[in-house]
């Protein structure tokens, strides 16, 4: 299967001074840039000369941005292109439905073309890291189940999104969660059931969470979720209707007896305190321990 074109990028947008804004900030960059007016036109030309990089406007006939963006992360051979959305549109709701269909980031506009040309750069640099690509986990049957994030790539995949929601003053919830008893020596779960029930747990995540959340896995077993516009209040919500999922689902493998785990979650939010990611992270760990203090189970939010 054929790879994206490295350097080649592709602005999508009906406003002919936008177009060439961009193009000239794209070409002093070292990219090979071609321009479309429309949502299709973009879309056939991503299918043909397969950019590595694509800034659309949110306002495109015929598919708009987010649109685009959908169609290109269903497309096997595309997916992984980055795609960066500019808009106008200054609320919350716009961008968590850039970040549903698949966008790696959003720019307000006027756009600053110092501003865009560091987000490009970051945002190729993660791209091209080979230990930010998800894990394919697989269980001793080898068989596949949805990926997560190492520890390293998670958090610095974590502190893009923390900055770029501290920068628009959008929401930013984190949970850190436990499968309660996990590490208990007296618990009877060996390292293969511990694996089945984390690739399970994930496999779970991963159905009930959005495209634009980014689950990591930390050291001792535990993960922790990142979602971007998103308040305590839904955070902890989202994170009770999960925990429930885990204590209601069944945990099996050939030949292995059922088994049944619970789970407990620590939430935080993203406050004017926090310095950087760390900093949230560390309250969602400690409101975790405060939720295995009280016999876990449960969900605590960081105060």
């Amino acid at each position: 299967m054929p790879g994206l074109t490295p350097n080649r990028a592709l602005i999508a947008d009906q406003d002919l001074v936008t177009r060439h804004l961009l193009q000239r900030v794209l070409e002093r960059d070292g990219h090979s840039v071609m321009v479309a007016t429309d949502g299709l036109e973009a879309l056939e030309l991503c299918k043909t000369h397969r950019p590595q990089l694509i800034i659309s406007s949110w306002n495109l006939s015929s598919l708009d941005g987010p649109a685009l963006c959908s169609k290109l992360r269903d497309d096997p051979d595309l997916r992984d292109v980055f795609f960066l959305i500019c808009t106008s549109h200054q609320g919350t709701e716009a961008r968590i439905r850039a970040l549903e269909s698949g966008a790696n980031d959003v720019v307000i506009k006027p756009i600053s073309c110092q501003e865009l040309t560091a987000r490009i750069r970051t945002g190729l640099r993660l791209a091209k890291r080979p230990d930010l690509t998800e894990f394919n986990c697989k269980d001793r049957e080898h068989r596949t189940c949805p990926g997560f994030y190492e520890t390293k790539a998670f958090y610095e995949i974590a502190e893009h999104e923390f900055n770029c929601c501290r920068r628009y003053e959008h929401a930013l919830s984190v949970w850190v969660m436990t499968i309660d008893n996990l590490q208990d020596s007296n618990s009877g779960v060996g390292q293969d059931s511990i694996e089945l029930i984390l690739h399970q747990v994930v496999k779970i995540l991963k159905e009930n969470q959005r495209n634009s959340d980014v689950i990591g896995l930390l050291p001792d077993n535990k993960l922790s979720v990142v979602m971007p516009s998103t308040d305590l209040h839904n955070a902890f919500g989202k994170a009770g209707a999960i925990r429930q999922l885990i204590s209601q689902h069944t945990f099996t493998e050939d030949r292995s007896k059922p088994l049944h785990v619970t789970a407990s979650f620590g939430i935080g939010c993203l406050l004017e305190s926090h310095s950087d990611f760390g900093t949230l992270l560390n309250e969602a760990q400690s409101a975790l321990n405060s939720a295995q203090d009280a016999g876990g189970n449960r969900c605590v939010a960081s105060q």
